[in-house]
């Protein structure tokens, strides 16, 4: 029994679960503002919305569909939503195969509800008849469904739609139905073809890709690109190509402002300091907007919208300062941490520990020309705080973030433990950084190996974006090259080897190709 219970043990230590398929709820229901998921507008989805509406008056009104009749045309408004965009003749010969397989008179009201858009009616998305629950009947449409969370989506873009952006489309609606009218309907070939059987619509050149359709899959696809340029590049898109689609995303997404971070990214690729430090203003600027907690009506004057929220500023003097020390110039970067210092003083905890991390990644850069020329001559280098002095700071500061004067827009809450774990992971990462200086500097080799264990035993927890998984493999890389310096050859090459042969995949990169590889 005791032996079962070991090998059971042994097989459960063999599984691993891989961390980024777990869900964060902070990304997903953190800020209701910013993580806004809505559903791009088209003539097309205009069509499917007025067929749920039309179907949803014959099961409400006329009568009831059955468990298989209802499955089959949810079947098929699955399969239009997932398909894309469709010409008006598609989406007729669709709902044509409802009427023939289904019921008949789908058909009939569906052109009855478009030919009234003609003549003049204005569409008008509204879901909350669709929706509403009704005593003794099942809905059609289920507000936790597939389709009842589409429909949602798609009435939160429409929301947003100005007045003149209503009639756009409406124009464009009208516009795409009389075009659709003029092709050629092959009505006698469709008589004589088998009525069981969906035809599948021929593709039609697609504007917006389905990738990035959507605002939540746009930042879906964002974080993934990211992810792949920093850990994967060779997974990646090409940098024209991901340019390109960051510019389709800035036209038909603006809450989407973490496009920026990927442009600064392909920037930084191409050695372009100037395009990075343009995209990182204009993601900062676009973050700082945040709209206003609570609803208040329009008509009073003096009420805001939208309200400046000024401590990212803090984190955008950070960022600047890493561009300047990737980017070799080591002065503007001590000059940059030194503001994001007195910014962030004892208010934001986090803040101050990535700058730690930041002055130890300063640290462990090999002295520029600059440097060497102001210690020949005698000159004091410049520095802002060392490695110590500021983890001194950090134990001081409060662990509750306090309020500053005029800051009157409350974070949602703060995963304790992911903060937790990201502390632990920039407190590793520090410990890197001054093993790799104080192996430069011919330290004792008791410092050396402190750090470097104290990095390779980083704990993980949820490792959103594989950060542990980075900083284990920079000190395993970082100890095999302390070996070789030592003379120990054949150690070096065994932690190497184990390095490259446990490069397995993280789900989205399907492999790792960090310096440490």
């Amino acid at each position: 029994m005791t032996s079962a219970y070991a090998e059971w043990n042994q097989r459960q230590d063999r599984i691993v679960i891989p961390f980024n398929t777990r869900v964060n709820l902070d990304d997903l229901f953190g800020n209701v503002h910013s993580n806004v998921v809505c559903e791009r507008i088209t003539p097309c989805k205009l069509a499917i919305y007025v067929l749920v509406q039309s179907l949803d008056e014959l099961h409400q009104d006329v009568q009831p569909f059955t468990p298989s009749e209802h499955c089959s045309l949810l079947s098929a408004l699955y399969g239009m939503i997932e398909h894309g965009d469709m010409s008006f003749l598609e989406v007729k010969r669709v709902v044509r195969w409802m009427d023939r397989t289904v019921r008949k008179g789908i058909y009939k009201d569906f052109v009855e509800f478009i030919n009234s858009y003609v003549d003049g009616d204005d569409i008008v998305v509204q879901i909350d008849v669709i929706l509403q629950t009704r005593p003794n009947v099942v809905n059609f449409v289920c507000g936790k469904s597939y389709l009842g969370i589409w429909l949602k989506k798609l009435f939160a873009e429409w929301s947003q739609l100005s007045i003149q952006h209503i009639f756009e489309f409406n124009a464009k609606f009208v516009e795409w139905i009389q075009a659709g009218d003029s092709q050629v309907d092959d009505s006698q070939k469709m008589d004589e073809t088998d009525s069981s059987e969906i035809h599948l619509p021929t593709a039609q050149p697609v504007v917006v890709p389905f990738e990035i359709e959507s605002s939540g899959r746009a930042r879906k696809w964002i974080a993934n690109q990211m992810h792949l340029l920093q850990v994967c590049p060779s997974a990646a898109l090409p940098d024209n190509e991901i340019m390109d689609w960051c510019q389709i995303i800035r036209k038909n997404h603006v809450d989407v402002v973490e496009v920026h971070l990927l442009e600064m990214l392909c920037h930084i690729r191409a050695m372009n300091l100037g395009g990075a430090a343009e995209s990182l203003r204009l993601y900062f600027d676009y973050s700082m907007f945040r709209l206003s907690d609570t609803i208040i009506p329009t008509s009073i004057r003096a009420c805001r919208m939208g309200a400046l929220d000024q401590r990212s500023l803090r984190f955008s003097c950070l960022l600047q300062a890493r561009l300047c020390r990737i980017f070799g110039d080591k002065q503007a970067a001590r000059l940059l941490l030194s503001e994001c210092v007195q910014q962030a003083q004892n208010h934001d905890v986090a803040c101050l520990r990535m700058a730690m991390v930041e002055l130890a990644a300063l640290e462990a850069m090999p002295p520029s020309e600059a440097d060497l020329k102001a210690l020949s001559e005698g000159k004091p280098q410049e520095s802002l705080l060392t490695t110590d002095g500021l983890l001194r700071m950090i134990n001081r500061a409060a662990d509750s973030e306090s309020r500053i004067d005029g800051e009157e827009h409350r974070d949602p809450a703060v995963n304790s433990v992911e903060s937790e774990q990201l502390f632990d992971q920039m407190n590793a990462l520090v410990h890197l950084m001054a093993a790799i200086t104080a192996a430069r500097r011919c330290k004792p080799p008791t410092i050396v190996e402190d750090g470097l264990e104290r990095a390779m035993r980083c704990s993980s927890g949820s490792d959103d974006g594989g950060r542990a998984r980075l900083i284990s493999d920079a000190a395993i890389a970082t100890t095999s090259s302390v070996r070789l310096r030592h003379g120990l050859a054949k150690a070096a090459q065994s932690l190497a080897t184990s390095l490259v042969e446990t490069n397995y995949a993280d789900g989205a990169a399907p492999r790792h190709e960090t310096e440490a590889h």
